[in-house]
């Protein structure tokens, strides 16, 4: 009785070890921070296409990619200059926080550095 018990401890452990390695079912993804502001990545496409952000202050963009493709969020201005930061390029499901330093009242684009198609408008405002 005792071997069969440890044959099932076994089994258990290694269909474990299998969908870890296979990169099966992850975790939930974390999350996101009071304040933040959400942003995801789906089917190649931001949501939503236009977020609010205040202006002359720092936040952080709480970035979901829910899909198992590389993405990454940045912010850019009218330029097509990166302020601050990129976000890491990554794949889903999970998520990110991006800081994003304080922007002067305007509309910035957000980009995706792995699908150049992929934008939204991140306005700034008081």
């Amino acid at each position: 009785m005792k071997t069969r018990g440890i044959l099932v401890a076994a089994a258990i452990l290694a269909a474990a070890t299998f969908l870890v390695a296979c990169g099966g079912p992850s975790g939930p993804v974390a999350t996101q921070p009071a304040g933040s502001v959400l942003v995801t990545a789906n089917l190649n496409l931001f949501a939503p296409t236009s977020v609010s952000a205040p202006a002359d202050q720092a936040f952080t963009i709480w970035f979901e990619n829910q899909e198992n493709v590389p993405h990454n969020v940045r912010v850019a201005d009218a330029a097509g200059a990166t302020v601050g930061e990129a976000g890491p390029i990554f794949n889903g499901p999970a998520a990110q926080p991006l800081d994003v330093p304080a922007l002067a009242a305007g509309t910035y684009t957000l980009l995706c550095d792995v699908h150049p198609d992929m934008r939204a408008d991140l306005v700034a405002a008081n």
